[in-house]
């Protein structure tokens, strides 16, 4: 009886490789860089420089260029090979309102530069912005094809916050490229942080003294401007505020790294306590006329009243410094009266609450 085996099958040649893996993939790389606007011979569609660069557009106007660029691989055995490349820009011109919470934004896709097969990629924008509503507007409100076309549209926002309340976020832009046949590659970014707020109200809550609005609150906005401060015509606190100015620190003067920043009323209270409590003007502080107090006045407007710089209402206040990078000086008191006015007309006007940074132009 004879023994029967079944065959086995011939060895595999030691030369035969299992097959390739590949995968097809796009993937997209970006930078960008935020200017407050470009210059005049840039070939850019937005964010051109104004004429006249107004404390409003500093505090509600800002840009970003973002520099795109969609790589077409194939990925073999894990090793990426460039078929292609798509790139692009996009500029992004956000104005805000001080007096409002709906605002606009304008943007403009380019024509993308197409190389290899970088063709026939499908790209969808959607915006989402936290505690806002962000709606894609003009050629960005439907997908587009990356290419010769240069899409250009926008987003229109509207932001609701209750009284006496404030909020803060940032948009989040997404770009979706698809291309049949890969897997698709996606490009988010954000653009800088804005707030809105309605907490300009007089001290009953009972009626707004300005409507509620937005801001970009890290923008350092100056009272006022180009021009003076009303403060540069209070003859004792100017001269006070100059003194501390031009010491080393240049501390609140335009074009310095030493801002303000406004403090709250607690941090206010403290400040003035620690600089000017208790303290009763010296010898030759009084240079001026104090006239006799009239029956029933709340108030003598010429008595002297202590005065610092930085203002006890900034957290640069009371004791955060040594002299020369703070001094306090004896004033009438019309003029301290005056200084706190046209200090929380320029807050309103601006916005500037409690956190943000600013500047006193004292000419």
């Amino acid at each position: 009886m004879s023994n029967c085996r079944t065959p086995r099958p011939p060895p595999t040649p030691d030369t035969a490789q299992a097959a390739p893996r590949v995968k097809h993939h796009l993937n997209v790389t970006y930078s960008s860089t935020q200017p407050m606007n470009r210059a005049a011979d840039d070939t850019g569609k937005l964010c051109a420089t104004p004429a006249v660069v107004t404390q409003e557009f500093i505090r509600t106007h800002a840009c970003k260029t973002v520099k795109a660029t969609v790589s077409v691989l194939k990925i073999v055995n894990g090793v990426p090979h460039l078929e292609g490349t798509a790139q692009f820009t996009i500029e992004h011109e956000i104005d805000l309102n001080l007096r409002r919470t709906k605002w606009s934004e304008k943007i403009a896709v380019s024509k993308a530069r197409l190389t290899g097969r970088a063709n026939g990629i499908r790209t969808v924008f959607r915006p989402t912005a936290p505690s806002a509503t962000a709606k894609a507007t003009g050629a960005l409100a439907k997908p587009f094809t990356l290419g010769s076309a240069a899409p250009s549209g926008g987003i229109d926002y509207a932001m609701r916050v209750a009284k006496m309340k404030k909020r803060t976020t940032a948009t989040r832009y997404s770009f979706a490229m698809t291309k049949p046949g890969y897997l698709p590659g996606t490009m988010t970014y954000r653009s800088e942080r804005y707030r809105c707020d309605d907490t300009l109200w007089n001290e009953s809550q009972t009626r707004r003294t300005k409507a509620a609005g937005c801001v970009f609150p890290q923008r350092a906005t100056t009272d006022d401007g180009n021009l003076p401060s009303g403060m540069a015509f209070l003859p004792h606190i100017a001269s006070n505020i100059r003194k501390v100015q031009s010491a080393s620190l240049h501390i609140g003067r335009p074009g310095s790294s030493h801002p303000l920043t406004r403090a709250g009323e607690a941090t206010k209270k403290k400040n003035r306590d620690a600089v000017c409590g208790g303290k009763k003007p010296g010898r030759g502080d009084v240079t001026w006329v104090v006239l006799p107090t009239v029956p029933g006045q709340e108030y003598n407007p010429t008595s002297p009243s202590c005065d610092e710089y930085p203002f006890a209402s900034t957290h640069q206040g009371g004791t955060a410094y040594a002299p020369p990078n703070r001094a306090i000086t004896w004033v009438p008191r019309w003029e301290n009266t005056r200084q706190g006015q046209i200090l929380n007309s320029f807050y309103a006007k601006y916005r500037v609450l409690v956190g943000d940074p600013y500047y006193i132009n004292m000419g």
